[in-house]
């Protein structure tokens, strides 16, 4: 999860803020939904320290006032950290669950949630933010896609690569939390009642190919990402949901292993999108 967040970082990181891209300055309250280790959020903390300092004339003497930015990040596990700035504050809840706070937000951010949620869900979620939005306030959301890509040809169709994705969107249709939430999430932000949706598409490299110095570093990031992460993301599918039977543990971890050789290739030249 880690390693993800530091892909993004860098593909961003020519902007002034690679943390997000809604152009807010002054925030007071942000959400994190499905914070997980809470990276994200204590680095959006860290930013915001204690808001924008403005100046109050008082006589011949100036007075620092500053407004604290609030970071709250929410999840069904707790948190592995075991340090927080002050002014970040991560729960365990169930978003799906009606939302108590009084606290309106500047933005609501999600990451790396597909999956998580059904259709309809997801239509209660973005509702749920939506509704929870101060006057102006944004929602951003960053997914990718599962399916594994390439321009050249140096993918082989019959690699366990190149059906990696087919393999894990099967999985979770059946399971009926479906994969594809980069691609429905524009549509359902908009349904929700959200005006002025932008959407940026991003080429992920995985792996040292790339020529620009930039994606090299972002797909030297993402290999680590997702040879890290293979076991992880396929177990729980495979085991329950996997064709034509569920799997057993052996063989996702035989699968995984297969896979994670193939991504050693070093004339691999394979992205995805974000």
């Amino acid at each position: 999860m880690d390693a993800g967040h530091m892909l993004y970082l860098v593909l961003d990181s020519d902007r002034p803020n690679p943390l997000f891209r809604s152009p807010i300055t002054e925030p007071k309250n942000i959400l994190d939904l499905g914070t997980g280790p809470g990276t994200w959020a204590i680095d959006v903390a860290d930013q915001f320290p204690t808001g924008k300092s403005t100046r109050k004339k008082m006589g011949r003497l100036s007075k620092l006032r500053a407004a604290l930015a609030n970071i709250y990040g929410v999840d069904l596990a707790p948190p592995p950290n075991t340090w927080l700035p002050p002014n970040c504050n991560l729960q365990v809840d169930d978003a799906l669950s009606a939302w108590t706070s009084r606290v309106k937000f500047d933005l609501i951010h999600m990451r790396l949630m597909l999956g998580a949620f059904t259709p309809t869900e997801w239509d209660d979620i973005y509702q749920k933010c939506f509704d929870n939005l101060e006057p102006g306030g944004y929602i951003e959301q960053l997914e990718p896609d599962v399916r594994v890509m390439s321009d050249d040809g140096s993918l082989d169709p019959n690699s366990l690569l190149a059906g990696w994705g087919g393999n894990f969107v099967g999985s979770s249709e059946r399971a009926g939390r479906s994969l594809d939430t980069q691609q429905t999430m524009k549509a359902k932000i908009e349904a929700a009642g959200c005006v002025d949706v932008q959407e940026h598409l991003y080429k992920c490299p995985i792996g040292v190919w790339p020529k620009d110095k930039l994606l090299k570093d972002a797909g030297r990031i993402n290999h680590v990402h997702w040879s890290s992460g293979l076991e992880g993301f396929a177990m729980f599918l495979l085991t329950r949901f996997g064709a034509p039977k569920p799997w057993t543990a052996d063989e996702v971890r035989a699968y995984t292993t297969k896979v994670r050789e193939e991504l050693k290739a070093p004339n691999l030249h394979i992205w995805h999108y974000t």
